[in-house]
């Protein structure tokens, strides 16, 4: 079976590093881009757990803490270790200073009920 790639443009990496964040809706899902440390972290924006928005929260040791009920989720990975939940993230790159995240076909956002605690 062959994935479908999609290339998207975000923004400038100049743009990125002052504001500090951006976000983008793509394919019905809204996705934060966070620069952290000098890296670009891409995480789909809207909380698995109570469906906050992360980009309200804020980042400590690499891991955005949701405003909600601070489920936090490691940048890299997108796991949650105290909740043993996984958050979407996606792969970026950076061509001519703009960053670019490739969705494929197979990106999916993984979702839980709202009577999880």
């Amino acid at each position: 079976m062959n994935e479908i790639n999609q290339d998207i443009f975000v923004c400038s990496i100049n743009e990125l590093k002052d504001a500090g964040k951006h976000i983008i809706n793509h394919g019905g899902e809204e996705i934060v881009v966070f620069w952290n440390s000098g890296e670009i972290k891409v995480i789909n924006n809207i909380c698995i757990h109570k469906k906050r928005k992360l980009s309200q929260g804020f980042i400590l040791q690499n891991r955005v803490v949701c405003p909600g009920h601070q489920w936090a989720f490691n940048l890299d990975s997108g796991y949650c270790r105290e909740r043993d939940r996984t958050q979407q993230i996606y792969q970026s790159r950076i061509e001519n200073d703009q960053i670019i995240i490739a969705f494929t076909k197979s990106d999916s956002v993984d979702c839980f009920s709202d009577n999880e605690n």
